[in-house]
């Protein structure tokens, strides 16, 4: 069957009238989260007598419990491998109480379909990445292509499979007013105010050295930020990133706020979200700065614009042409990170001027 262009493989026809409840499995990174929230609004609308639940790893809860779109958040920490196959059971025995209608799979690891197919859901619809095709009643094939688009139309896929064409492709992330509070107070707790030009930084990436751009040049960047626009820079990351925080912070000739480790995912989108510019590497605080509204500029080395761009309209991107990227590898196999290595200085402060000066 091939729908809207796309490859799919039809076990069972779906009656839309039956489907009262949903669960969807989101996905297990912070940008993917993101990323796939527009796909959460079409369906909701798409199916607007059906309740719609998620299930998601713990320290992700914070990005969905105020989805306007969503009526229940299940907790789970399924594992890639099967070490701990009882989790799986036990998630599965959870799912089947509920007795949803249709499930929607989104992680690609095989392990993440089998839950629902022993749980018993009628409908379940996924993409068949890992041979997942035989786990689902409606499977999507990626193709070949599937990172030369959007990873946002890539998710949107799957509900333009019931006949839903999207409204939007915004993201959504509410930020409750508590943190919205706590976030100036620790902006002011730094002699941070409204009148100063505060520029976050994120020098980290979760999936490998070939998206994180040099130390040294975040370091120079910094303190070019402070000389040129007087700025109030603030360095930001995951507990992984503390030393490399301090690093650039040691590195620099100004002073900078480090807030790496220091914030939970509430925590972080509301300072993302005070902040006149956010600069950093493909990364999941960059799809959080774009759901915040707050203009990113985004590094990329061994990844894709295409695929994984800031999608704000105000948002920047800064990528050379190397012959091998993207390559998409965790590590350079040539040893050089040219992608990244190519990149300078200049050539950011060059979109940063794009920002703060319009």
């Amino acid at each position: 069957m091939d729908t809207l262009g796309l490859d799919v493989q039809v076990k069972k026809t779906i009656d839309k009238e039956n489907i009262k409840k949903i669960v969807v499995h989101a996905p297990n990174w912070v940008g993917d989260t993101i990323i796939c929230t527009p796909m959460i609004s079409a369906l909701s609308e798409g199916f607007p007598n059906a309740t719609l639940s998620i299930v998601c790893k713990p320290h992700l809860k914070s990005l969905w419990q105020y989805n306007p779109y969503t009526n229940e958040i299940i907790v789970c920490d399924l594992k890639h491998d099967y070490k701990d196959i009882f989790s799986y059971f036990r998630l599965s025995r959870e799912i089947k109480k509920k007795e949803f209608d249709l499930a929607i799979i989104l992680p690609h690891f095989f392990q993440a379909g089998l839950v629902y197919l022993l749980a018993g859901i009628p409908n379940r619809v996924g993409y068949t990445f890992r041979h997942r095709g035989l786990l689902f009643t409606i499977a999507i094939e990626p193709g070949k292509d599937h990172r030369k688009k959007h990873m946002v139309e890539n998710y949107l896929d799957i509900v333009r499979v019931f006949g839903i064409e999207p409204k939007s492709r915004d993201y959504c992330l509410i930020i409750p007013d508590d943190k919205k509070s706590k976030a100036k107070n620790i902006l002011r707790s730094f002699g941070i105010t409204t009148r100063d030009i505060v520029i976050g930084i994120n020098p980290g990436a979760t999936y490998g050295s070939t998206k994180r751009w040099k130390k040294e040049k975040y370091a120079e960047l910094c303190d070019k930020l402070i000389s040129h626009y007087e700025a109030k820079v603030i360095i930001f990351g995951g507990p992984e990133d503390i030393e490399l925080a301090n690093e650039i912070s040691n590195l620099m000739n100004k002073r900078s706020v480090i807030l790496a480790g220091k914030t939970d995912l509430d925590e972080l989108a509301a300072l993302i979200s005070q902040c006149n510019l956010f600069i950093t590497n493909d990364s999941g605080s960059m799809h959080i700065s774009v759901a915040v509204k707050t203009p990113v500029i985004g590094i990329f080395g061994s990844t894709s614009p295409t695929w994984t761009r800031p999608l704000g309209h105000k948002d920047l991107i800064v990528k050379k042409d190397i012959a091998c990227s993207p390559c998409f590898k965790r590590v350079c196999k040539y040893g050089t990170y040219e992608c990244l290595k190519s990149i300078t200085v200049d050539d950011v402060l060059r979109e940063v001027e794009k920002i703060i000066l319009v």
